[in-house]
């Protein structure tokens, strides 16, 4: 007769919603050829933060604190930070929950790095950003121009090879610029690349956990997934036995300025053909901010918007959808909340399940704003903005 004993072994649920045991590794990257390429771990390091922001073209933000090692630990691919170029090298913070695949939260460039002295010795107080410094910094030397019906994944791709970086983009996509466009000279590659990027109906460049580039298609947040892509589970954030999150929250209102009609108005493109104008409305009895609601229009414009070259039907579905996509961000401000809470593999933009059965709120909330101590005790910050679906 065979025994058999019950696993001890805490399922993934049990991980993120109970006891877990939390560290932080610092992975060493030098760079190469539009390549990043693995070299080590750096040692020392023993408090840091990350943050993200949402609406920032560079998105990610962080610092690390470290000590000036004196002995060199002999473990294979342990670095000291006397072992580093600091203004070249390129640092990856991997997030490391036992029971949970390894989440590493994108690569980052060393900003500054100040020193403290003191009779123990000497530590280093780094400031980070993220990958996206790169394009931000590179300036273009000369006004820089694209012809009309030019490619734009193709054109964003080879700008991003100039500054030295790889973009990997689907070679299916052939969405062109309709008019000709021009930046004048001292514009960061960044910017020139988000312009075109808006005008595909893409979303800004950004960068993702492993640190690559992406470029993808623009998604209102009601239309996003609502499961972690690591654990393959609803992604959410509910009170009750299983609550993450601390009972002390803050739920904030802001509804001055929210319109209930948007306008956007197609660029001038050198001819004498009026400009084609895309509409979106708020007409939902049930939204305080509704024309049913308040009983009048509050207007707001969006002006000079580039489109992609097409048809007239799908240049007027394109600025459909900018109009739509703005009406949606600008009436997101009628509940923002932040809170406290225990480290989830959340990606800035992610959308969860928001809920608190005190506050009678139960509803999908966009993740805004991320602050992250990557420390073994470290909690996580999150600004969250209600999803709206018009």
């Amino acid at each position: 007769m065979v025994n058999i004993f019950p696993s001890n072994t805490p399922s993934v649920e049990d991980v993120l919603y109970g006891d877990r045991t939390t560290s932080y590794r610092w992975e060493v990257f030098s760079h190469a050829n539009g390549v990043d390429h693995l070299v080590g771990v750096l040692d020392g390091v023993f408090e840091g933060s990350l943050s993200w922001t949402y609406n920032t073209s560079v998105k990610g933000t962080g610092k690390a604190t470290l000590i000036d090692l004196d002995v060199v630990d002999t473990t294979p691919g342990l670095l000291r930070v006397a072992d580093l170029t600091l203004e070249s090298v390129r640092l990856r913070p991997v997030q490391v929950i036992q029971g949970l695949p390894e989440n590493p939260l994108g690569i980052f460039l060393v900003s500054a790095a100040d020193e403290d002295w003191e009779d123990t010795g000497r530590t280093y107080a780094l400031e980070l950003l993220d990958k996206c410094t790169v394009l931000d910094q590179d300036l273009v030397d000369e006004s820089y121009s694209v012809a009309a019906g030019t490619k734009i994944l193709p054109t964003v791709q080879a700008i991003v090879a100039s500054a030295g970086e790889y973009l990997a983009i689907d070679a299916s996509v052939t969405t062109a610029v309709s008019t000709g466009q021009v930046w004048d000279a001292g514009t960061s590659k960044l910017n020139i690349i988000n312009d075109l990027l808006s005008i595909a109906g893409y979303s800004a460049l950004w960068m993702d956990g492993y640190g690559n580039f992406q470029a993808t298609p623009s998604q209102l947040p009601a239309d996003r997934d609502l499961s972690y892509a690591l654990l393959g589970l609803p992604r959410e954030l509910r009170d009750g036995e299983q609550s993450i999150y601390s009972p002390s929250w803050t739920r904030t209102k802001d509804s001055y300025s929210v319109p209930n009609k948007v306008l956007a108005i197609q660029a001038a493109g050198g001819t004498d053909d009026p400009a084609i104008v895309g509409e979106w409305t708020n007409q939902d009895p049930t939204s305080p901010y509704s024309y049913q609601s308040r009983g009048r229009w509050i207007t707001y414009v969006v002006d000079g918007v580039e489109v992609p070259d097409g048809t007239a039907a799908t240049q007027l579905a394109f600025l459909q959808s900018r109009a739509q996509t703005t009406l949606v961000q600008m009436s997101a401000v009628q509940a923002s909340i932040k809170l406290t809470h225990l480290p989830i593999p959340l990606v800035i933009g992610d959308v969860l399940q928001f809920s608190n059965t005190d506050a009678g709120i139960d509803t999908q909330y966009q993740a805004t704003s991320m602050a992250l101590d990557t420390t073994s005790t470290g909690l996580m910050k999150t600004t969250l903005q209600e999803v709206i679906s018009l």
